[in-house]
């Protein structure tokens, strides 16, 4: 541990467990005394990691898995015993498990232990990505960052390679192999988000992805399994989003929502995509599966809006009526509501525009305050304002939507979907954010949506994109961040924003993202869903 941890003694000294172990070596004490040793220092460092991370998260809220496989049963009992001592809870694993069968769920841990060497590898590769929070803790013997012979050691090291962070290691102890060998074990971090490397070919070779996902571990809010499982974000993490709003324009929150409720919205927007397509077809000869060769081009309607060639945004069908009354949004599911200024009632619709955490981060970054100055505004008397006070302006949430790329979509053009409001501050607060959540399974093929770091600023597209009327230039790839996500991620991001869609170029699948917009209640958006002819007639948009 660094200096900073000086405040750790009362979990105990680290230099004392390495004295206690080296007197133990040397003067060949049994096996117990080492294990508890080691066990000790596991409890330990997770104690540590778990309260710098977020203090609010009590200790025995936390979720931590030790894997077994027959061995070292004497160590896997003592560190259990040690864990359980700080009240953490703690679960272990006999290989193989049977809930690990399957991706679905929301099953998911802190820290994962492995103390086995011998553990087979493939398995360890797998639950790594299925149970271990984004952000969490591995411990495991230093050998298996170690590429071997085998190809299942190869593959887990280059998985550990991509999945750890880098330079994050830390030793906690050793221990005899079964074979009297040591067993160095070393504890580190998984990242919180990796880049969609594989996407925009057109980079050039110099392209740094190890900046690029350090620019997205920045943006991304690293959850603990409770908060995952309940769906519920503590204060130190929506001020954590709210600080990546502010800085960066966009804020990432992994596996926050429920998967099969994501990939059910999912469904509602494909069958409504499905059902005005199969409509403009019969009605109009407009085929937007096949727009070069329609007979006439796609337009924007009320409910389905065109956004290039094979990418389009749809916000009212027959599937999505039905869910939004289906999913508590009631009557109220295919219109915008407002959510006043005093109101904390988020329960009018449960999905991305009910939910408290989401909205809370959307309402602070909108109403930043001056701690000295807010108490100046005294013109908020007028207008039914309640004067001076510092509260939230009044915020408009959309109906629940949806983005859909179908397969061969290109890259989209770069953009922002919403002007500055003025051209003299570069940093005024957002006023239009939007809440995006995946809902097609991640698949190396169908894209995703790409940001350009810190360029909500009007200083940085300026600097950037300001002497030239192309904004697509190699003066703003150093910024360019592509999350890889997948349901039950979610995105906010602030919609003066740089960013586009990638290119999905799957054979079948049509990816869909869900999404809310959120803005001040004053501002209108004149581009998109005025008045435009209707494609579900007889819905009356209902």
């Amino acid at each position: 541990m660094t200096e900073e941890d000086d405040g750790w003694v009362a979990f105990g000294s680290d230099d004392e467990d390495e004295e206690d172990v080296t007197n133990e070596s040397a003067n060949g004490c049994n096996g117990s005394k080492m294990d508890d040793s080691v066990a000790t220092k596991v409890s330990t460092y997770l104690t540590q990691v778990f309260v710098k991370h977020n203090p609010q998260i009590r200790l025995e809220q936390r979720k931590v898995i030790l894997l077994e496989s027959g061995a070292y049963i004497n160590l896997s009992k003592a560190t259990v015993s040690a864990l359980r001592q700080r009240a953490i809870h703690v679960e272990t694993i006999l290989y193989p498990p049977s809930y690990c069968a399957s991706d679905e769920g929301n099953y998911c841990v802190d820290a994962l232990i492995c103390l086995d060497p011998t553990l087979n590898r493939d398995f360890l590769h797998k639950i790594l990505d299925r149970i271990l929070c984004p952000g969490g803790t591995v411990i495991l013997p230093r050998m298996f960052l170690q590429q071997g012979s085998s190809p299942l050691a190869l593959e887990l090291s280059n998985h550990l390679s991509t999945t750890l962070q880098a330079n994050g290691e830390e030793t906690i102890g050793s221990f005899l192999s079964e074979s009297q060998d040591t067993v160095e074990l070393i504890a580190q971090q998984t990242k919180t988000i990796r880049a969609h490397a594989s996407t925009c070919p057109w980079l050039p070779s110099s392209h740094s992805t190890t900046k690029e996902e350090d620019q997205l571990h920045q943006a991304t809010v690293r959850l603990s399994s409770h908060e995952i499982l309940s769906s519920h974000l503590t204060e130190s993490s929506v001020a954590k989003a709210v600080h990546n709003m502010q800085h960066y324009g966009y804020c990432i929150l992994p596996r926050l929502l429920d998967c099969s409720e994501c990939k059910e919205w999912g469904r509602a927007v494909l069958d409504s995509v499905h059902a005005a397509a199969k409509i403009l077809l019969e009605r109009d000869s407009v085929d937007i599966y096949h727009p070069q060769s329609s007979q006439f081009e796609p337009q924007s309607y009320q409910e389905l809006s065109m956004r290039e060639d094979l990418r389009m945004d749809i916000r009212q069908g027959p599937a999505l009526s039905k869910i939004r009354l289906d999913k508590g949004d009631g009557e109220h599911g295919n219109e915008s509501i407002v959510l006043t200024a005093s109101s904390q009632d988020y329960k009018n619709g449960m999905f991305l525009r009910g939910h408290a955490g989401l909205l809370e981060i959307v309402r602070r970054t909108m109403n930043p305050k001056d701690q000295h100055l807010y108490k100046g505004n005294i013109g908020r008397w007028n207008f039914g304002g309640s004067g001076s006070d510092g509260s939230f302006q009044d915020l408009r949430l959309s109906p629940v939507g949806g983005i859909v790329s179908l397969p061969g979509a290109a890259d989209q053009a770069l953009h922002a979907d919403t002007p500055h409001l003025f051209e003299t501050i570069p940093d005024l607060p957002a006023h239009y954010i939007n809440i995006f959540a995946p809902c097609t399974d991640f698949h190396e093929q169908v894209g995703g949506t790409a940001f350009f770091h810190g360029s909500h600023n009007l200083a940085f597209t300026a600097t950037h994109c300001g002497d030239s009327n192309n904004v697509n230039n190699s003066k703003v790839y150093p910024y360019l961040v592509r999350p890889k996500l997948t349901v039950g991620d979610v995105v906010l991001f602030d919609c003066r924003i740089l960013h586009f869609g990638l290119a999905n170029t799957s054979k079948d699948v049509e990816r869909c993202i869900c999404y809310t917009n959120t803005w001040h209640n004053w501002f209108h958006d004149a581009k998109n869903w005025d008045k435009n002819r209707a494609i579900f007639e007889s819905e009356q948009n209902v």
